[in-house]
């Protein structure tokens, strides 16, 4: 039987008819009937109960959970996953291989540490490319296979691996959950800078106990440049003291934090929740959301892990990051100008960020200011949401050095 498909004759024997025509439906199924090319991918499914990595989640079961605050978060990726991708029972077939499941979450047992040597074996095998997510705030030199490509969150640009690209940290979309019909609507430029920051950041706040002694001789270690602004030792410290700066130029610009007494992760309700109920947990969030909303800019720095969720929060809200960079690697970095999202400081700037953020403001005119919000938004619906990311999978990966 011969079948039109995307522009092209394919020619199938009597048993493979169904496949044929599942891929011409899926090819057409896009909204406005714009052909899709269908990239096929192929994953080893491990012998054992593990829940999939969230870029299988159109095929396969991930984590959730109605308690959590994210709770669909991929739904969305769900659908569009396979209008763009065909996943193959033929190793030798697919464009790449992907692991099943998170491979730090693997690595953590033994027969989780074999999966992961045979899913190896086989790309190596079939001359493919394997795709690895490895998530945790850790940056540790890790000795990748040779065909391997590896999305991590937390790496360091100064010491990442050639086969290694950064992923966004997802989170659901603010702007549809907290910003009135979910409509883009941009801010217009204040005349002084309004600065927002809605979160931990330890020393300030926090009891005064051993802990706060410890945390303050973490800031004044970052301070003098004995702690690694980039390394884990300096966790919340490089925050603490970008706020201590803009706190003390309230001539020239206008703080709008809101510090946390306690940590903002919560594995029950998620992010921006130190324990409660969902419903403190989505207030908390309203409150995070509202403070970025009703600013000019949002400090977007490290914490725990050398990245900034706050980032791809404040883009998603279409508003301007102020961005500390710690020697981050930055998701889709082939493809967004980073530095132009909005002021961009490297950590020797640490010091300077109330001139860096007040020069920003005064060269960018009224149409520009929201033409940046306007950018940035599209930037996280194109590039960093998970539907936009896991999109672009395989032009990142094509991106990486033979």
């Amino acid at each position: 039987m011969v079948v039109g498909c995307c522009a092209k004759t394919l020619t199938f024997h009597q048993g493979e008819i169904v496949s044929a025509l599942l891929v011409f439906t899926a090819c057409f199924n896009h909204g406005s009937g714009t052909p899709i090319s269908m990239i096929p991918i192929y994953t080893l499914q491990p012998k054992f109960e593990v829940l999939a990595s969230a870029f299988l989640s159109p095929w396969f079961r991930t984590f959730e959970s109605e308690d959590y605050v994210d709770f669909g978060l991929f739904d969305e990726w769900k659908e569009e996953g396979r209008r763009r991708f065909l996943l193959s029972d033929d190793p030798a077939a697919a464009r790449f291989h992907v692991l099943y499941e998170d491979w730090r979450s693997l690595n953590r047992s033994e027969e989780g540490r074999a999966h992961i040597k045979a899913a190896v074996d086989l790309s190596l095998r079939s001359e493919k490319q394997l795709v690895i997510f490895c998530g945790g705030d850790q940056n540790e030199r890790i000795d990748w296979p040779e065909n391997a490509a590896v999305f991590r969150f937390a790496l360091r640009k100064s010491e990442k691996a050639k086969n290694e690209l950064s992923t966004p940290i997802f989170h659901r979309d603010h702007l549809r959950d907290f910003s009135g019909e979910g409509v883009f609507s941009a801010k217009d430029k204040s005349q002084l800078p309004l600065i927002a920051f809605c979160g931990y950041a330890p020393p300030f706040k926090t009891p005064f106990d051993l802990q706060k002694l410890k945390d303050w001789a973490k800031l004044m270690g970052v301070a003098c440049g004995r702690i690694d602004a980039s390394g884990g030792r300096a966790a919340h410290a490089v925050r603490a003291i970008a706020l201590m700066r803009l706190m003390r130029s309230k001539k020239t610009l206008k703080p709008n934090f809101i510090i946390r007494e306690k940590f903002g992760f919560n594995n029950k309700w998620g992010i921006l929740q130190p324990g409660g109920s969902r419903q403190s947990a989505q207030q908390q969030r309203r409150e995070f959301a509202n403070n970025i909303l009703e600013s000019d800019y949002s400090l977007c720095v490290r914490g725990l892990a050398n990245c900034s969720i706050r980032l791809y929060e404040t883009m998603s809200l279409g508003r301007i990051p102020l961005v500390l960079d710690t020697d981050c690697v930055y998701p889709c970095d082939s493809l967004i100008d980073w530095e132009s999202v909005g002021p961009f400081a490297d950590r020797g700037d640490l010091w300077n960020v109330p001139e860096l953020i007040n020069r920003f403001h005064q060269n960018i005119d009224d149409e520009g200011f929201v033409e940046l919000q306007e950018r940035n938004r599209g930037i996280w619906e194109k590039y960093l949401c998970p539907t936009g990311f896991f999109s672009h999978i395989p032009q990142l990966i094509a991106s990486l050095p033979k």
